[in-house]
């Protein structure tokens, strides 16, 4: 997959180097390259989307034989939460992310790649199932010997019936539109970000109703404030 996405990502610099000056703007051979270009950038896209899968599967087999090895080290969660922004500013330029949050600097004793993780699967699905016209809201708060990260979108929302279940294994919300971005998915990406943070000490919630969006959230302790794990 690698190798397929590579070449893909070749194809596209070869097609950009095609000096403008050569290709007349109307003529059939400037639409075919905008027609091959938009193929090309759907199908790294598609391998993008089928990478995650694989990962997805990869670590729900890791979780079910109790080999998810997490590494644990002193980090700013505020930090690892901005980069995932900016990763998603970048490949969704026209959505709007707020942030909030109180201080400048929040360590905690975490596998920083796993918890970005965590933040990047909120993130995505928040704008994955809400209009592009509507923003997310991301907010850290402190919770005296913990602090919280949330996820806010103004999407479907989830009935108690769906919140009960949507921490499960293959679980996915019957009846729930995506907006935008990748539509395929295995229902394994809150099953893992459950798993994960609850390995390192935190909870996993959701505050949802029909019509109202949702609301993920996790929590973890503070640096200082660690649980023995």
């Amino acid at each position: 997959m690698t190798s397929i996405r590579g070449n893909v990502q070749l194809a596209k610099r070869q097609l950009g180097r095609i000096p403008p000056e050569e290709v007349k703007p109307e003529s059939q051979t400037a639409q075919t390259i905008i027609e091959v270009q938009s193929f090309l950038d759907r199908a790294e896209r598609q391998i993008i989307a089928q990478g995650h899968l694989v990962k997805d599967l990869l670590d729900a087999s890791r979780i079910s034989m109790e080999q998810l090895d997490l590494k644990i080290t002193l980090c700013d969660l505020q930090k690892i939460v901005l980069e995932v922004i900016e990763d998603q500013h970048r490949l969704t330029l026209t959505r709007t992310i707020h942030f909030d949050c109180p201080v400048l600097e929040i360590l905690v004793e975490a596998d920083a790649r796993r918890v970005g993780q965590v933040v990047n699967n909120y993130l995505s699905n928040a704008l994955k199932y809400s209009d592009v016209g509507t923003p997310i809201g991301v907010r850290i708060d402190l919770l005296g010997p913990a602090v919280q990260v949330s996820v806010s979108d103004q999407g479907p929302g989830l009935s108690n019936e769906m919140q009960q279940h949507v921490w499960e294994r293959f679980y996915r919300a019957p009846g729930i539109e995506v907006k935008s971005g990748a539509g395929i998915g295995l229902g394994l990406g809150l099953h893992i970000c459950r798993t994960i943070i609850e390995r390192q000490g935190g909870t996993v919630g959701v505050r949802s109703a029909p019509g109202q969006g949702s609301t993920f959230w996790f929590t973890l302790p503070l640096a200082d404030q660690r649980m023995n794990i």
